[in-house]
């Protein structure tokens, strides 16, 4: 080996220990902040349903933000052995953000076969003021992302016909769809992306592909049935007003900054000319994007867009919390973007990137408080006791 491969190599190690450092510093740092935050409605929930007794049908205990029965299950489980306080529920959250960030970093490699690109997505990831906002919350939306990850992993080992790539998508499309039934969405996008390019994939997975949804719509649609059925849940599902397109705006402006006051998020807005002078930058030099960077990209955008007018035209729906799928895909996406253009200007940007994310963190972390919330489109916040489980009370 040469003395400039021996460098690079040394360069590398250096830039993943780096990423592993800082990564788990702010993430520890954020927790010892909000870990001292007020405590929100679904959290006060969640943590009565851990310390129950589940007497009764299990559909009787759940959340109507959340009417799916695996992490209510997890965390009952867990009650008995370890939690006993919502900080220690907290932990569970925030323990997966630090499994996306290397999750991030898996599955960028896989997608591309550049390292850089994994470090780069693991990083966004990891250190999204997004995600360390939800790890401080005892809540689903950080597994969620955590489990999209992992679907994602294996989506792509489908698409370069990795061998055993089947049993893991299969299991860990219905281990997310039984945390949460908004990965339904991701599961409609990769059936998407699949008929869109089914050359890519072997001839065999189309009969795996169509019965694997087939079950998991009929799985979710039994559920909804008789949970609804028993207590019509699925009737008080948390609802916002109609989004508008400024709206679509926010929601990726707050998976880089997170949850920011209306004036840091309207001066963030008002730089998108910047946006539009990076993407000129791109033009000086072609990059064919590998399939699974335009499969990210459907994911990132499409399940928004879908969401957007499914909100317009049906009910609206369009909360930042359950669009937490919609994160792993996008930071990727950046990450290959500048990454793979090899530019110079794109790789300033990087870094300016990387530091206004960090800056703004620690002014969500000092300031949670004056942050825009997740329910920013109007979602009620209040609650009222409804037999064995807390819900918005919709005024």
């Amino acid at each position: 080996m040469s003395r400039s491969e021996l460098s690079i190599n040394s360069d590398n190690r250096l830039a993943k220990l780096f990423w592993i450092l800082l990564t788990l510093a702010v993430i520890v740092l954020s927790g010892l902040v909000l870990s001292h935050s007020g405590v929100n409605y679904r959290e006060q929930q969640n943590l009565a349903l851990a310390k129950s007794n589940f007497a009764g049908l299990l559909h009787r205990q759940l959340s109507s933000d959340d009417p799916m029965p695996l992490y209510y299950l997890l965390i009952h489980g867990l009650a008995k052995i370890h939690f006993s306080s919502l900080a220690d529920m907290r932990e569970l959250s925030l323990f997966a953000v630090i499994l996306a960030g290397f999750g991030g970093y898996f599955v960028g490699y896989r997608a591309t076969e550049d390292k850089r690109v994994g470090l780069l997505g693991g990083l966004l990831i990891g250190l999204s003021p997004f995600m360390v906002w939800f790890g401080n919350r005892a809540a689903v939306y950080t597994l969620l992302a955590l489990l999209t990850l992992i679907n994602l992993y294996f989506y792509i080992g489908l698409l370069k016909r990795k061998n055993w790539s089947w049993p893991g998508y299969i299991m860990s499309s219905l281990v997310a769809l039984g945390f949460h039934f908004f990965f339904i969405t991701v599961l409609l996008s990769e059936t998407v992306f699949y008929f869109l390019n089914y050359r890519r994939f072997r001839k065999r997975d189309l009969y795996i592909m169509g019965a694997s949804l087939a079950t998991y719509i009929a799985g979710l649609a039994a559920w909804i049935a008789v949970s609804n059925h028993q207590t019509g849940i699925w009737q008080h599902l948390p609802f916002t007003s109609r989004p508008s397109a400024t709206n679509i705006f926010i929601i990726f402006t707050q998976f880089l900054f997170g949850f920011q006051s209306v004036l840091i998020t309207t001066i963030i807005m008002s730089l998108w000319p910047l946006l539009v002078i990076v993407g000129l930058l791109a033009v000086q030099k072609y990059v064919k994007p590998p399939p699974a960077i335009r499969y990210f990209a459907l994911l990132s955008f499409g399940i928004v867009l879908f969401m957007f007018a499914y909100s317009w035209i049906f009910r609206p729906l369009f909360l930042a919390s359950y669009l937490i799928v919609c994160l792993p895909p996008f930071m990727l996406l950046i990450s290959w973007y500048l990454i793979a253009f090899d530019l110079k200007s794109l790789s300033f940007f990087r870094y300016v990137l990387l530091f206004g994310m960090l800056v703004l963190l620690t002014l969500e972390l000092s300031n949670p408080k004056k942050a825009i919330q997740q329910d920013y489109l109007g979602a009620p916040v209040s609650t009222v006791a409804v037999g064995n489980r807390i819900q918005p009370d919709g005024s």
